[in-house]
């Protein structure tokens, strides 16, 4: 039986500490959960970078207090609204064996961006409203087995 790996990650966020629980599935985005956020978050924003700067997820118009995002959300459920990936394809795309380092950003209003808009698009509206941002790592992503 395997049980998946529960990561509970806390990081400053603003002046209140923001506790971001990271769930990751067998397959697909991990589910992500908060708390803490500063006062006037309107929306999160949370993407999913190598160290090589490749952006493997994008998710945002998720709403602070929607509750937890599930694991292995797909593009086609709302929220969260998900973007191109280093890859051109959309949502959770990660090479096997590829660490990550979650970023998470409390924006002060609504993005107002489309589905499948790319990471610079995304990054270049949400900075003028970002209120808190946090960032943590997550382990490598599992390859499949024989």
């Amino acid at each position: 039986m395997h049980l998946p790996l529960l990561l509970l990650l806390r990081v400053a966020f603003a002046e209140a500490p923001f506790t971001l629980r990271a769930i990751p599935g067998a397959s697909g985005a991990p589910g992500v959960d908060w708390a803490g956020l500063p006062a006037g978050t309107a929306e999160l924003l949370l993407w999913a970078e190598a160290a090589d700067g490749a952006v493997w997820w994008t998710a945002w118009a998720i709403l602070p207090g929607a509750g937890p995002l599930p694991a292995g959300a797909r593009p086609a459920q709302a929220p969260p609204l998900q973007g191109l990936n280093a890859s051109g394809g959309v949502g959770w795309a990660v090479p096997c064996g590829t660490p990550l380092t979650l970023h998470a950003w409390a924006l002060g209003r609504r993005l107002g961006v489309p589905p499948l808009s790319p990471p610079p698009e995304l990054l270049a509206r949400a900075l003028p409203t970002r209120l808190a941002a946090a960032s943590t790592a997550l382990p490598p992503q599992p390859c499949a087995g024989p």
